[in-house]
């Protein structure tokens, strides 16, 4: 796999969890999982951003 496909395939994945992401309502993605020390926005953001 070619640098130019890895990164191809990065945008879609991203795409898609973004696309997933907002269909997530707000409230739930304020919530804080049981055994866990942050919200599902919070994890999101780390992924999309990082």
């Amino acid at each position: 796999m070619s640098e130019e496909q890895l990164f191809e395939q990065m945008k879609m994945w991203r795409q898609w969890s973004v696309e997933f992401l907002r269909t997530i309502p707000e409230e739930t993605a304020n919530q804080i999982p049981v055994g866990h020390n942050n919200n599902i926005r919070w994890n999101a953001g780390h992924i999309l951003v990082g």
